[in-house]
């Protein structure tokens, strides 16, 4: 977890630039409100697009990708 705490820190030290920053939400838009469902799918599917990826990808395929990496560390997958 040492990557994404490290990631996390860098973004919350980027967005002290950004309106609001004291916003109780980790992820704004570039005017300082928190991202809408709209806005979020679309950063995740153009992020596919650009990545190449032959599918069309969406958000809940991070909760999957999260669910199979969990169940993968051996994780009861009750609790997922």
């Amino acid at each position: 977890m040492n990557k994404e705490v490290q990631a996390l820190k860098n973004w919350l030290s980027i967005r002290t630039s950004y309106p609001h920053a004291e916003s109780e939400w980790v992820f704004l838009s570039r005017k300082g409100n928190p991202l809408s469902r709209q806005q979020f799918y679309h950063i995740i599917s153009t992020s596919g697009g650009n990545a190449g990826l032959s599918l069309e990808i969406h958000p809940h395929m991070l909760r999957y990708s999260c669910g199979f990496a969990l169940a993968n560390m051996g994780i009861d997958t009750r609790l997922i």
